[in-house]
């Protein structure tokens, strides 16, 4: 519930949103009780894919303003086949900017 104000600001806004952590499988644990086991764990990946979607985003953002920048060409994270893959193009976007 205290949430909701953000959500429905995020429906308005028509913004891409995934909630990764919610995608679950059902599990009985060792009392027989049926519970939700997380099929997606992130640790120290969940911020290098945030930011690599932080960029893209970004040049979606600028391209609005009128901005045509390299981070146009940052794919979401889920494209890429591997971290190398990711850090690859993350390094060539850097070169590019610089």
């Amino acid at each position: 519930p205290e949430n909701m104000g953000l959500l429905q600001s995020i429906l308005d806004r028509n913004i891409q949103l995934f909630d990764y952590e919610a995608i679950a499988t059902d599990i009985t644990d060792s009392t027989g009780k049926l519970k939700k086991q997380r099929l997606v764990a992130f640790g120290k990946y969940a911020g290098i894919a945030g930011m690599i979607d932080t960029f893209q985003c970004l040049g979606r953002r600028l391209l609005a303003s009128g901005f045509s920048t390299s981070f146009l060409n940052c794919s979401q994270s889920y494209v890429y086949y591997d971290l190398k893959d990711a850090q690859r193009a993350v390094k060539a976007m850097g070169e590019r900017i610089s």
